[in-house]
């Protein structure tokens, strides 16, 4: 092949960049869904965690007054 393309090779070449640019467009794609599919998959665990960890905080805080209470000595027996 010389330095000089033919005529015909260089009516394929618009084609021939249009195809790759949309299969690059394709593949760029399918990665951004994936990527926004493990951020919202993060989120979701993330809320899961919280949620979890907060109600098992609010119930040792809870917890924590009725056991202090029960031993008390100055307490009426009818409690």
């Amino acid at each position: 092949m010389g330095v000089f393309a033919s005529s015909s090779e260089q009516g394929r070449a618009p084609d021939a960049m249009r195809g790759k640019v949309t299969a690059l467009r394709r593949e760029m794609e399918g990665a951004s869904r994936a990527q926004r599919a493990m951020q919202m998959g993060g989120r979701v665990v993330n809320g899961w965690a919280t949620a979890g960890g907060a109600m098992v905080g609010a119930g040792y805080v809870a917890a924590q007054p009725v056991r202090g209470h029960s031993g008390c000595s100055r307490c009426p027996q009818s409690w």
